[in-house]
């Protein structure tokens, strides 16, 4: 009796274990080694094969190696959610231009990585190095392979393994692990789709997005060169942080 009641217990442990592992809540540092040294903390919330990914701007800036700022993990904006549900292959995230909030859905890609065999400890983790381009970009990351969850910051996933350190390209800004939590986190309790006071109630395809702030962005700046003819007006690509070129772009 005290075999069954032994092997039973394990039982559940192992299961308690494996539902624990389906749901997390990690935390990520964004560090920028760039010309305003700064850093500010992103969130990663996991449930089932849904994630959630919230940067929290505002931190630490640093100039020459002094603190001339430091400010508590407060989330502003507090519209850059971005939704992956990795069973549907569904992505839904936030994104605005002048004073409009729309809601934008983009495309599932597949990412192609390539893993080494090269190891380094994150957090007490052993980790293994892998690489990919996605969208233009080169990006280095390390992930964990005994905490099987396919997933990173940002758009990253497809890994054997959580992804505790990652950076695209040399000088870039780097997401390193802070903190990991096993538990649910009470966003998914939500409706994703109303976190924001958005113009469109479904979801815009990520190209019709950019078209549109392409549009807005040429308005206003046709209305500056006619206002100040003489000025030399520079205006920035439209397009994200970590993506240079699209698919559509090929």
């Amino acid at each position: 009796m005290k075999l069954y009641l032994y092997i039973f217990s394990l039982l559940l442990s192992s299961f308690t274990f494996a539902q624990s592992k389906t749901t997390a809540i990690v935390e990520y540092k964004q560090v920028n080694n760039g010309y305003f040294r700064s850093h500010y903390y992103c969130t990663l919330f996991i449930e089932g094969t849904t994630t959630i990914f919230l940067p929290k701007y505002n931190t630490t800036y640093v100039t020459e190696g002094e603190k001339i700022n430091n400010e508590p993990k407060e989330i502003y904006p507090d519209w850059e959610y971005l939704k992956i549900d990795h069973g549907k292959q569904q992505i839904c995230f936030f994104g605005a231009f002048s004073t409009n909030f729309f809601l934008i859905k983009d495309d599932y890609n597949k990412l192609n990585w390539i893993i080494s065999e090269e190891v380094k400890t994150i957090g007490g983790y052993q980790c293994t190095k892998a690489t990919t381009n996605f969208r233009g970009v080169d990006w280095i990351v390390w992930f964990a392979p005994e905490i099987a969850l396919p997933y990173g910051p940002w758009k990253l996933h497809g890994l054997p393994g959580l992804i505790l350190e990652a950076s695209a390209g040399k000088g870039s800004p780097k997401w390193i692990v802070e903190k990991i939590e096993y538990k649910n986190g009470d966003i998914f309790d939500k409706d994703f789709k109303m976190l924001v006071d958005t113009k469109n109630k479904e979801a815009i395809p990520l190209k019709e997005f950019l078209e549109k702030n392409k549009e807005w962005s040429d308005n206003v700046t046709a209305k500056m060169k006619q206002e100040r003819p003489d000025s030399t007006i520079y205006t920035a690509p439209i397009r994200g942080d970590y993506e240079e070129k699209y698919e559509w772009e090929e």
